[in-house]
């Protein structure tokens, strides 16, 4: 028993007013339902009637290729003779269809263009009746080119005579440099903060091996043990940039995955670099970089002004200075590295610098590691530190903001149809453990 029978039967046996609505309202929701299975199921039968009817149509077209007056038609252009619904001995329906449709190969590349066709019966008619006329005057004319070009030649290289028909194309992909990453974020002690200010603990004067803890002979006191500590303080200052862009460029422009990402990526890019500035190059606020000040230096001999006048004896002067340690690597600009360092042998014309051929880091110096800096000196000036050498652990990068914030503001422009774009982070910089790295310095 179906459904929509059971429960009339249901209702015809119901008293309960209440009830018997409920079975009435099931019985018409049944009934609509039924009505749209069959009206799917008739869509179903048409669609199957109309592929097979096109299939049967297209195996007709390809194996047509009937002569005209003497000549030969392509195969499978659809022309013949002599055939119901012609148009000057062309089968004119299965030219509309055709174009309406299309074949199996040109369907994927053109289906903006039969799809057009088909919402316009009288536009694909009309088309096919203007191209057998073309092929129709190249029959009778066999001797005669025909242009299909309209009355005035109109062509693509002149702009005014059909140029301006056909518009430069234009790639969507963005081509974009390489991003720089931050060296600093990689490489510095990083503390989150959840207020403005944070103080870190650290050293200052340690138990000394031979003062504070000394050798001594039975019924000696022992020395008076006195180590110091101190404190870094971490303030957060605020990173920003905007830029503004019109609302037409937003709506126009031609980019993959869209133009406001590719200004997020540039300006992610930018608070990286903006950290690594402050961390190398920091000219005193909110920090003096590593390439200012340091807790070691090794400096050029009076009138040593230039990065080329380096030494083997300055390289290991600094790493002489440092106490050592697994995460120690040396940095600098890579003008620097390939053009000065990479040329330094020992006396034994050993060279210093081994650029590695197969990792992604650019070698070592004397074993330790190096790391190119983008925000680092790159030309020669008096009292310039240059190289760096040491742990970059002990310099603090405080995070007040966890990511970095991006506004898309429409309003403030609104008038001029422009949008801004802004980005906000905070962050705080300390040079901490000062002792874990060192300099080598220009003369002044």
């Amino acid at each position: 028993m179906d459904k929509l029978k059971l429960l009339r039967e249901l209702l015809a046996k119901e008293t309960d007013p209440a009830k018997k609505q409920a079975f009435e309202d099931e019985i018409l929701k049944e009934i609509a339902e039924q009505e749209r299975l069959k009206a799917e199921t008739k869509a179903s039968v048409k669609l199957d009637e109309a592929t097979r009817e096109s299939a049967k149509l297209r195996s007709q077209l390809q194996g047509l290729g009937a002569s005209i007056d003497g000549g030969h038609a392509p195969a499978g252009s659809g022309i013949t003779v002599g055939t119901p619904g012609i148009y000057k001995g062309y089968r004119l329906k299965a030219e509309i269809a055709t174009l309406m449709r299309g074949t199996d190969k040109s369907r994927e590349k053109h289906a903006v263009i039969h799809a057009e066709f088909k919402a316009d019966p009288e536009r694909a008619e009309r088309v096919a009746k203007f191209w057998i006329d073309l092929y129709d005057q190249a029959l009778k004319q066999p001797g005669h080119q025909v242009d299909v070009h309209f009355k005035e030649g109109l062509n693509e290289g002149t702009t005014t005579a059909g140029g301006f028909l056909t518009p430069t194309e234009q790639s969507d992909v963005w081509d974009a440099y390489a991003r720089d990453e931050s060296v600093a974020l990689q490489n510095c002690r990083i503390e989150n903060m959840r207020s403005d200010v944070k103080l870190v603990n650290k050293e200052n004067a340690t138990v000394s091996s031979l003062s504070g803890v000394a050798v001594n002979t039975e019924a000696t006191a022992a020395a008076v043990v006195s180590p110091t500590v101190d404190q870094t303080t971490l303030t957060a200052k605020r990173l920003d940039g905007y830029t503004h862009v019109t609302n037409e460029d937003l709506e126009d422009a031609v980019v993959s995955g869209g133009f406001v990402a590719q200004l997020l990526d540039q300006f992610s890019e930018a608070v990286g670099q903006t950290v690594d500035s402050c961390v190398f190059l920091g000219p005193g606020s909110p920090v003096s970089g590593v390439f200012k000040s340091a807790g070691y230096s090794v400096a050029f001999g009076s009138s040593s002004a230039a990065f080329s006048m380096l030494l083997e004896s300055d390289i290991r002067a600094i790493i002489a200075k440092v106490v050592k340690g697994s995460r120690f690597k040396f940095y600098s600009h890579r003008s620097t590295l390939w053009n000065t360092i990479y040329n330094l042998q020992d006396g034994n014309k050993r060279p210093l610098f081994l650029p590695s051929m197969v990792a992604a880091a650019p070698g070592s110096i004397l074993g330790f590691p190096t790391q190119e800096v983008v925000q680092a000196p790159s030309t020669s000036a008096a009292s310039t530190g240059f190289i760096v050498f040491g742990d970059l652990y002990g310099f603090l990068i405080g995070k007040r903001s966890d990511a970095i914030s991006f506004f898309v503001d429409p309003y403030t422009k609104g008038l001029a149809h422009q949008t801004i774009f802004a980005v906000f982070t905070r962050y705080a910089f300390a040079q901490h453990l000062a002792n874990m790295y060192g300099r080598i310095v220009t003369s002044a």
